[in-house]
């Protein structure tokens, strides 16, 4: 953080005794709130490229987005046959010994990726990442306009949940448990509008931005107010992976079902094979007498 925060520094100085404008590489959000005290009262912009993004660069000297002077958008193509991943594609990148500073957000659609780089490993990465994982891919730059909506790529859902508490609002959305909803708070999996939460019972209000690691985003679009049996009715758009997730625990559903129809598959297997066993010993004592 100190680091980060001294970079920030040297950016600031920079700009008053040049007037250059200048950004950081790609923050956390926990990077940037430690970063904002000292860019009080200072002319900055914060951006990721579109407005849901989670890692923003901090551009020093001007409150325009000018995102564009300093990062490029790269797409990765897949055959239509493959489905790309989000850890997939960042374990890719990083593979060819980029650091994840030099990275923002990636958005990922079935077999098509988009990702935001800092402008100097722009070239590097066009020339050299022509694989993710064993599939050959194909990548090119794009204008920052081009970007995929991830509003495509999520899903507007209404439920109703015993209290505003974030670990609640998380368990109804993501199909979990509420105590392991509570683990991802201890495991610093959580964050609440771009900032780490670590409070499970904090209560969440209309806009607010809920990033849980490995699961994907809810944002709170509305609270409809009470229903008949006293629960709150609340509205959310659940992004990125929540489509995996549902994919992943009905297969586990199937699976589930598979193997108890193969167990009593084979059940019936077995008692039909010992009747026939008995059958058969039972003629050859008959045909003996």
């Amino acid at each position: 953080m100190d680091y980060c925060v001294s970079k920030v520094r040297d950016k600031i100085r920079l700009y008053e005794k040049t007037d250059i404008i200048s950004s950081t590489n790609f923050l956390t959000p926990a990077e940037v709130e430690e970063a904002l005290p000292v860019l009080r009262g200072k002319e900055f912009c914060l951006s990721g490229g579109f407005e849901e993004a989670e890692r923003r660069i901090i551009i020093i000297g001007t409150k325009d987005d000018v995102i564009s002077e300093f990062c490029n958008c790269l797409r990765i193509e897949a055959r239509d046959v493959i489905k790309l991943s989000h850890r997939d594609v960042l374990g890719s990148v990083l593979g060819l010994g980029i650091k994840r500073e030099m990275l923002g957000d990636i958005i990922v659609n079935e077999n098509v990726c988009d990702i935001i780089v800092m402008r100097e490993m722009c070239e590097y990465v066009l020339n050299n990442l022509n694989k993710i994982g064993r599939e050959k891919v194909k990548v090119s730059k794009i204008y920052f306009d081009m970007l995929m909506d991830i509003k495509s790529n999520s899903k507007d859902v209404t439920y109703s949940v015993a209290s505003l508490r974030i670990d609640g609002v998380i368990s109804s959305a993501f199909g979990i448990s509420r105590e392991k909803s509570s683990n991802l708070f201890k495991e610093e999996k959580v964050l609440l509008n771009f900032v780490l939460a670590k409070n499970d019972s904090k209560n969440v209000k209309e806009g607010d931005l809920i990033s849980v690691r490995g699961f994907g985003r809810i944002k709170v679009l509305e609270i409809l107010g009470e229903t008949k049996k006293g629960r709150i009715k609340i509205s959310v758009r659940i992004f990125w992976f929540w489509k995996e997730v549902c994919l992943w625990k009905n297969l586990k559903k199937w699976l589930n079902l598979i193997m108890r129809c193969l167990k009593i598959i084979c059940l019936h297997m077995l008692v039909s094979l010992r009747m026939l066993l008995g059958w058969k010993e039972r003629l050859g004592k008959m045909s003996l007498m």
